[in-house]
Formats: C-alpha cells, structure tokens, sequence
C-alpha cells in the first residue's frame, strides 16, 4: 500500500514545510496512522530482510510505497535469505515499483 510516513518527510526543510501543510489540509488521516498501527501489531516493512530502505518511491522524493508483511510471512521470509526486496527503477509511472522476490524452492 501506499501512505506518508512523517519520519521520511521530516529530513529536510523542505519536507518539513511539505509535511506541515499535508497536517494542515489532512489532519491526524488514515494514511498517517496506517504504519503505526501496522508496527504495533508486529507487521514488518519486508525492506527490513536486508537493512536498507529506498529513500524514495515517488517523483516527489519521498516514500509513500511499502511492503508490508505479517509477523508469520516475515519470519518465513527471514529463514529464505534468498527473499530480496527491490525497487524497479522506471519512468513509465510516477511511483517505482517495490518488489520482493521469493524464491519458492
């Protein structure tokens, strides 16, 4: 799914400014409460199987994009070192594709 998480907008001034009027016209949303209440029941990014995260998904700059798996699937995906995430560079769209590939065999 896609969402705004306000850590990632919060490193620059920029984004700062960018962040502070989404607050203004959107409030306290659904998009803004979506990763909190995912992390508090256990759900994982899966981009957390290699430690590193895009530091973008969307022509903006910033990520809005993520993969998100239960606990159950991330522990399966953790035992499966072959389970890669990765971001498709393209400019047919303007979100980048997040893929994971998990090797059934």
């Amino acid at each position: 799914f896609n969402t705004l998480n306000p850590r990632d907008l919060a490193r620059s001034k920029v984004h700062q400014r960018e962040l502070q009027t989404v607050y203004q016209h959107l409030g306290n949303s659904f998009h803004f409460r979506a990763l909190p209440f995912l992390y508090r029941r256990g759900w994982h990014d899966v981009f957390e199987l290699v430690g590193t995260y895009p530091r973008y998904s969307v022509w903006t700059g910033t990520r809005v994009d993520f993969l998100m798996v239960n606990p159950a699937l991330f522990q399966f995906l953790k035992e499966r070192p072959s389970a890669v995430p990765f971001v498709v560079p393209t400019t047919v769209s303007d979100h980048l594709p997040l893929v994971l590939d998990v090797p059934l065999s």
